[in-house]
Order: structure tokens, then sequence, then C-alpha cells
């Protein structure tokens, strides 16, 4: 099969009516991102997202119906723009990949978290409240059933351990251990305990570079959350655990403390979404899973794609370092760190 060039411009044209003037390829793990300057000044994203089968198809239809319902519902999310047919994706041939399922949507302006130089405790403060807005977005779905978001299939869902497993043999020694031991502990004392945990739709991926802060006064204010390319039906207590492992993550990037970026990220969740006492005991072994989930597949991507290094790598070190932080320390300090009870 020959290379097909992807004419960015070209196609927004086409489907969309839309000129591009300017055009800035960011880099991503897997999907093909672009942000679009048009000549009416406006700004938007187009996603490219390789799609295996037609159950990814009809997944990220579900996902686009989310965000429309979050919209309207006053959450600043992005939304999907109409073609001038008025459907708002398109299966479209990039390279020598089957067909892509491309969206264009709106650009929330501001800077993600990630990019934010603050003090510790600004920085704090807004993981505080980027907690809360996770959660009041799991709350808006709370009782409705989100079944077809299972995702049964995706290596980032955390429940999906068969998928991420075989990854650890590509760690060095010392890291697959401590990654074998939050996975072993995570099927063994966290799933079967499904049954007595809270489920519903969830963000599932609440990291640094998901969350738009923008400038107020002197200080900084959350005004977006982005990407719900993992969004899924879960359990409550695994968003919670990912959004503590993931903001650990930047404080650990960031040179500070990691045990208070997660008392912050568990206090603003549980403000708006409290955790039953089942979910809470488990809390800190889910995050460990997300930890070790983060390595291997990151490890394995890495392998896959070379070209990747620098920006996996960016997620892969802080990770082991902090797991093995982790690892050294008794289950009951953590949760007196992160003040769980």
């Amino acid at each position: 099969m020959e290379d097909t060039v992807f004419d960015v411009g070209l196609f927004v044209r086409l489907y969309y009516n839309i000129n591009v003037k300017f055009m800035k390829k960011v880099t991503s793990y897997d999907d093909e991102i672009y942000i679009l300057t048009t000549d009416m000044e406006k700004t938007y994203l187009l996603k490219a997202i390789t799609m295996k089968d037609d159950e990814e198809i009809r997944t990220q239809e579900a996902i686009g119906d989310v965000m429309i319902r979050l919209a309207n519902a006053g959450f600043s999310v992005p939304v999907w723009i109409k073609k001038k047919d008025g459907s708002t994706s398109t299966l479209y041939p990039i390279g020598k990949s089957k067909p892509s399922f491309l969206v264009l949507q709106t650009f929330l302006q501001g800077s993600v978290l990630d990019d934010i130089i603050c003090s510790q405790k600004e920085m704090m403060d807004l993981i505080f409240k980027c907690g809360q807005k996770l959660a009041a977005i799991a709350r808006h779905f709370k009782g409705e059933d989100f079944s077809h978001l299972s995702r049964p299939k995706s290596e980032w869902n955390l429940l999906q351990v068969d998928i991420y497993r075989p990854y650890l043999a590509e760690l060095s020694d010392q890291i697959r251990e401590h990654c074998q031991n939050a996975i072993h502990t995570f099927e063994t004392m966290v799933v079967p305990k499904l049954f007595s945990f809270q489920a519903g739709f969830i963000h599932a991926d609440g990291n640094a570079c998901n969350f738009i802060i923008s400038p107020n006064g002197s200080g900084w204010k959350l005004t977006g959350v982005i990407d719900f390319g993992d969004c899924c039906m879960s359990h409550y207590v695994v968003d919670a655990g990912t959004f503590i492992a993931d903001m650990m993550e930047k404080a650990q990037s960031s040179n500070f403390d990691i045990h208070e970026a997660a008392k912050h990220a568990y206090q603003g969740y549980i403000n708006v979404l409290p955790l039953n006492r089942d979910e809470i005991e488990v809390l800190d072994l889910v995050v460990a899973a997300r930890f070790a989930q983060n390595i291997s597949i990151g490890t394995h991507l890495m392998n896959l794609k070379p070209e990747k290094c620098d920006l996996v790598m960016q997620t892969v070190k802080p990770c082991s370092e902090i797991l093995t932080t982790l690892s050294s320390i008794s289950r009951k300090q953590i949760h007196e760190l992160w003040t769980i009870s």
C-alpha cells in the first residue's frame, strides 16, 4: 500500500468549508493532532484517530455525544464541529494505516496544567480544583448506563490487566518487580471487590495535559477539561486513583511534594464525589496500579516507536521513581501522608 499524503488544509476546506491560515502538528502518544488557525482568526483542533474495528468507531461517536452533553450542561469542554453535510466525523486514509477517524473540534484557549510555572501552594490549589471538576463530570452522569463505553479492548482501561501485563517483560529487572507487585496486588485485592465500588461514567485520564488553566489576576484558574479519548464506564475509585497518580507525576516532574499532590488530588475529588469505605481502603493500590500501567505501556511504546522516546520518557521516568518510593514505605504510612480516612 502506498503512502497517502494528508493535506490538512485541503481536508478542512473540502469537508468544513474552512480555510486554514496556520497549522501546527502536536506531538502525541497515539493520535495525530493538529492545531489550526483559520483566515477568520478562529482556532480549532483536528484529531486523527487510528481505528481497529467498527466497535472503536461507535466508541468514538459515543464520546462525541458525551462531550456535547457536557458542553450543553455548562462544562467547558471541546465539542465536535459539524461538516458541510451535517455529520461530525470522517473516515479518511492517512499514510499506510487503515482509515483514520477524523474530527474537527473547538479549541479551548489557555495553557495546560503541565505548562504552568507557579509555587507549590498555587499548584496544590489547582490540583484540588481539577479534582473537583473531574468528579463533577462523573457526578453529572451518575446513575446513567454507559455500558456501551465499557472499553474492554483498551489498554488504557486500568481494569484490562491482561492487555498491558505482557509488556512487563520489556522492563528492567528492578522496576519490573515493582510493577508486577502492583499489578498482582491490584488483581487480588482490588478487582475482587469491584461489586462494592460505585460505578459510572469516568473521564479516566486526569493528567496534567488535560486541564486548561488561564490567568486570574496574579494567579491562575481552571477553565476547561479536554481529551475524553479514554473515558469509559468504570468505577469512581479508578477515576480518583488515576487522577491522583497523574498529579503525583506532575509534582515529581516539578520537584514538588508528591504526597501533598496526592492529598490535594484526593481531597478535591471526594469534595464533590465521596468514596465509600471499601474504595478508600484500596485507593493507594489503584494508584500503584496506574503507575505500573503507565510504565509498562510507555516502555512498550518506546520499543515500538523509538521516535517517541523523549515524549514517553517524560511519563515513564517520574512514574518509575514514584512507584519505587511507594514500594519502600508501608500502606499505613501512605494513608497517613495522603490523609486518607
